[in-house]
């Protein structure tokens, strides 16, 4: 009798990533975009522009801005800016929770 070989169960996507779920376990259209720093703005707005109110989410792999944290600040400050004006237009609420304030 031939043994067979055990397969190799390791995923090729990082854990707190599960496709085909949000991160509250709802299903939802999934996305994870692994971020070049040098074209990370157009990438995350990329994927902000598709945000149209239906189950989409997505995880952005920012391993690339290790040891660059201004410029990660920066990023983000852009990309932010851009959802609250987003937000401005579709006439609804933008903020972040801070999370040390609200407790």
């Amino acid at each position: 009798m031939k043994k067979s070989k055990k397969k190799n169960n390791r995923r090729s996507y990082p854990s707190y990533y599960t496709p085909g779920r949000n991160m509250f376990g709802e299903k939802a259209e999934t996305y994870l975009i692994v971020l070049k720093r040098e074209t990370a703005l157009q990438q995350m707005l990329d994927a902000v522009s598709q945000l149209d109110g239906s189950a989409k989410e997505f995880t952005f792999d920012m391993r690339c801005f290790n040891g660059y944290p201004e410029e990660l600040a920066e990023v983000q400050a852009k990309v932010e800016a851009f959802l609250e004006l987003k937000a401005m237009l579709r006439k609804q609420r933008f903020g972040r929770i801070d999370l040390d304030q609200a407790s």
